[in-house]
């Protein structure tokens, strides 16, 4: 596990313990009527994806509108505003788009997901096996933790001034480790990696607490 990512779990760890590319097509927009609940408008705008992957649109539902609903609870405050939905059916669609908003030459094959707060990015899961590692599309909890982890980004950056996190770098860990608090993965996916290293005496030094976009949407 990269060192960076070692240094969110670490300090996550240390605080729960003390608070407990298909050719060019046109795109087609699927509505998701995932709500926050029926008296309020739909949070989710509208989920664009290429017509390959209207099953995995259908896939998705269910994880959006329960991470939702997780990260509602937690903050006990609902969504700033609606934010749309972005399936890739590709590796190179996913980094086109990283290259024109953010300037990233190339995302992390790690890097399936990620969270700001117009949009939730996915990297089609139809294609984890091929173009990406460390992510089962098969593992049902995995995909519903990591969404809900993208979408705790998304509420996040509804209320931070930039939107994107664009200059937060010093405070990657916070960011970082609030979305792996919140949806859970600390507890399922995270908390040994982090307590062996720390007793493995590989824990990064309080100097060393700069964490860049490296450990960003994991």
């Amino acid at each position: 596990m990269p060192r960076l990512q070692i240094l969110c779990l670490c300090l996550l760890t240390v605080t729960a313990n003390c608070l407990t590319e298909q050719p060019a097509t046109k795109l087609e927009s699927v509505g998701v009527n995932a709500t926050r609940d029926s008296a309020r408008t739909t949070v989710i705008e509208k989920t664009i994806a290429r017509p390959i992957d209207a099953a995995v649109v259908s896939q998705l539902q269910g994880p959006l509108k329960e991470g939702v609903k997780r990260v509602e609870v937690f903050f006990g405050k609902s969504f700033a505003r609606s934010f749309e939905v972005e399936v890739f059916a590709d590796r190179a669609a996913f980094d086109r788009y990283f290259q024109k908003r953010w300037k990233v030459p190339k995302t992390e094959p790690w890097m399936v997901a990620a969270g700001v707060a117009d949009r939730f990015m996915i990297l089609s899961p139809r294609v984890w096996k091929t173009q990406a590692v460390e992510h089962n599309p098969a593992d049902a909890a995995h995909l519903r933790d990591l969404i809900a982890h993208e979408l705790v980004h998304v509420y996040h950056g509804q209320r931070n001034p930039t939107g994107d996190f664009d200059g937060m770098d010093d405070l990657g860990w916070f960011v970082e480790g609030l979305a792996v608090h919140v949806s859970g993965q600390l507890g399922r996916e995270h908390r040994g990696a982090a307590k062996d290293a720390i007793h493995a005496d590989k824990a990064p030094r309080s100097e060393e607490r700069r964490v860049g976009k490296e450990c960003r949407s994991r």
